[in-house]
């Protein structure tokens, strides 16, 4: 839904912080409409932030980050954020303009009353249903033509304009144990299974395209630890025929992304950080971590490797690699560290 910036490079240290931010859930979060009212925090005092008729109050301390917009009360635009589920509070938040063809992406997650939840982009984005735009199945992926309401300031679906069109389908960005590959072939779906996670890749369409600009050979290994990214058709499944898109990598001893939602550890069960929500880069936190930094609000490294059900998982807070890191953007590989270990660095978006 929004096209990616290149953001300045930084560099960072690894920070002492309180442990009790770090418990808390999070949410990725996307407003857009009209700015009504916006008061930075400062150090000591909470800001807020009302987009339309929505208020949040924004954390001590916290930030704006600016993806090349004018940010003037009046105008309309767009913020991708945190928020926190018990505070209610923004603990991370980027201005950027709306999409130039107005047009909002996503996965219905919500459908009761006149508004709508799109699980879309960078976040959760609510809509509200013009009288003409037909009510939706829950997770089916819509995208719809969208308006500002010049009485409330909110965005209005006033037509659901199909899946067509660039960011109108879900991208995956997958790492973990190869534990299952079978190729499509002419005439049966293929399977892969990264991890916890299984795609269908369909008779229907393409098989390994590989990376469009570089190799295409597939070396997906069946024991191997190895990213699979691609674009998912409505279904689930992998592999997209209209799009070609659909490759794998060897997991990268670094990678790069922010973290824009966060689910603590439960029980058993790890945390999970997301980076970079546009591809639901998932990266699973052990509660003995958990307990030590905040993930959201600024950039820690950390060794990981793969868990029991073969995800991606931290192990341990690394200090971060020397020359910086980008802020911004989806998970990317950065300098090696070793074959063995991955540092996986997560940078908050410059204020």
């Amino acid at each position: 839904m929004r096209i990616g910036v290149a953001l300045p490079v930084f560099v960072l240290a690894l920070l002492a912080l309180p442990a009790a931010a770090a418990s808390e859930l999070t949410t990725a979060l996307e407003l857009c409409g009209t700015l009504k009212v916006h008061v930075p925090a400062t150090a000591s005092t909470t800001g807020s932030l009302t987009i339309g008729t929505r208020t949040y109050p924004i954390a001590t301390g916290v930030a704006a980050g600016n993806g090349g917009v004018e940010v003037a009360v009046g105008r309309d635009l767009c913020v991708e954020g945190s928020v926190g589920a018990t505070s209610g509070q923004l603990v991370r938040y980027l201005f950027f303009p709306p999409p130039p063809d107005a047009r909002y992406c996503g996965t219905l997650l919500s459908t009761g009353g006149p508004d709508v939840t799109l699980d879309a982009d960078f976040g959760q984005l609510r809509m509200y249903r013009g009288p003409d735009v037909p009510a939706p199945r829950q997770y089916q992926r819509v995208c719809y033509r969208g308006v500002v309401s010049r009485d409330t300031g909110d965005l209005f679906a006033t037509a659901d304009v199909g899946l067509a069109g660039p960011n109108s389908l879900e991208r995956v960005h997958r790492c973990g144990t190869i534990r299952q590959y079978r190729p499509r072939t002419a005439s049966a779906d293929g399977i892969l299974v990264v991890g916890s996670r299984t795609f269908t890749i369909p008779a229907s369409g393409p098989g390994y395209t590989g990376d469009p600009a570089g190799d295409k050979t597939d070396r997906t290994t069946v024991g191997s630890k190895m990213c699979v990214l691609g674009t998912l058709v409505p279904t689930g499944d992998i592999a997209n025929p209209a799009l070609n898109d659909y490759l794998t990598n060897a997991m990268s001893t670094s990678v790069i992304g922010r973290v824009v939602a966060y689910r603590p550890p439960d029980g058993g069960s790890p945390g999970i950080a997301i980076l970079s929500y546009a591809s639901h880069f998932e990266f699973r936190i052990p509660a003995a971590i958990d307990a030590k930094a905040d993930v959201v609000r600024d950039t820690l490294c950390y060794s990981a490797d793969v868990d029991a059900n073969g995800d991606i998982s931290a192990t341990a807070i690394i200090p971060c690699p020397q020359g910086g890191v980008a802020a911004g953007g989806t998970p990317s590989p950065i300098a090696a560290a070793s074959p063995s270990t991955t540092a996986t660095c997560w940078a908050r978006p410059p204020g």
